[in-house]
């Protein structure tokens, strides 16, 4: 069982562990692909039970089988299948976009019988510092040079994403030799979050110009208005949980404890409290409310909702000159 919420190394082992199974030019014999959507328990017992053909083992590769939402007769049958496996077959289950998950006691036998059986595999999203390593190697194959500092803000702007990542890395090895936060900025595609933190800096900077130039790029890009307002919302909360958390000798560790999954690396905490230095802890409550109210009028209005944000931002300028 292959799961997890990092879709390209999800893909990536669950297709190398297939091919190691069968060997090259014997698949129309030995590797079935089903979808889980469109198939039911005993067609895959039809499938494990075949015979292989000139090699040691058959390869059953399922794609996303909805095991939370299968039925009672369905549930059994997989426990029957999967408690008397045959030694000739490899049966892998790629959960794509459907987890195994769930509290129920039915999700929990099937979990515990794959593992006694064989292997859950979580592949998540990877951290910064593995994404890093990640891109040093890959600029590395391609001869071309990147240093760590460079690397964090190619994540940072681009996202975590690793399939997005390989994408940008490949576009800038092909653009330069040695590359620069300016090849960066050139280059890559940004994501969101990388164009309201741009944002939020140039309010820090009192750049208005630069501030509503950045908006109108997102607004050029058709970005959903509530999206761009969760997004700035977001850098405000990372400021605020880190300004509070400073004031009661609380680091790193207190706030990803207190918010458990939601900071992997002290990266971001640490451009927040960079920029939680020109607020105090008043001032970033008004903007929280600030921006909540504009959520709300964002979400409950038919005007134009542009105007929304850009009225946004100037209260949010206003705050940090505290007005």
């Amino acid at each position: 069982m292959i799961e997890g919420n990092e879709p390209y190394l999800k893909q990536k082992y669950a297709k190398l562990l297939a091919d190691s199974v069968v060997p090259a030019g014997f698949e129309a014999f030995n590797k079935h692909v089903l979808k889980g959507e469109d198939i039911t328990p005993d067609e895959i017992m039809t499938c494990v039970e075949a015979l292989p053909v000139m090699a040691e083992r058959t390869c059953v590769f399922v794609k996303d089988y909805p095991f939370s939402d299968s039925v009672e007769d369905e549930r059994k049958k997989f426990l029957t299948l999967l408690s008397d496996l045959p030694d000739t077959c490899t049966l892998i289950f790629w959960q794509d976009t459907k987890e195994l998950s769930g509290r129920s006691d039915d999700i929990k036998e099937i979990r515990k019988l794959i593992e006694a059986n064989g292997a859950v595999c979580t592949i998540d999203k990877r951290s910064d510092s593995d994404l890093i390593k990640y891109i040093l190697i890959e600029c590395k194959r391609r001869e071309r040079q990147i240093d760590n500092s460079t690397a964090m803000y190619l994540i940072e702007t681009v996202g975590n994403d690793v399939a997005t990542i390989l994408n940008e890395v490949a576009k800038l090895c092909s653009y330069t030799k040695s590359i620069s936060k300016e090849d960066i900025d050139v280059i890559c595609v940004k994501t969101l979050e990388a164009t309201t933190f741009k944002v939020v800096d140039a309010l820090l900077s009192n750049n208005f110009d630069m501030a509503f130039s950045q908006l109108q790029v997102l607004f050029e890009q058709k970005t959903a208005p509530e999206l761009i307002i969760g997004s700035i919302a977001s850098a405000y909360i990372d400021m605020y949980r880190v300004k509070v958390a400073e004031s009661a000798a609380k680091g790193y560790e207190g706030i990803k404890g207190a918010f458990s999954g939601v900071y992997k690396s002290p990266y971001r905490l640490n451009n927040a409290s960079k920029r939680a230095r020109k607020y105090t802890v008043l001032d970033l409550r008004r903007a929280l409310e600030v921006l909540g109210v504009a959520d709300e009028k964002c979400k409950n209005t038919f005007d134009d909702r542009t105007v929304i944000i850009e009225k946004l931002i100037i209260e949010l300028a206003m705050v940090r000159k505290h007005k």
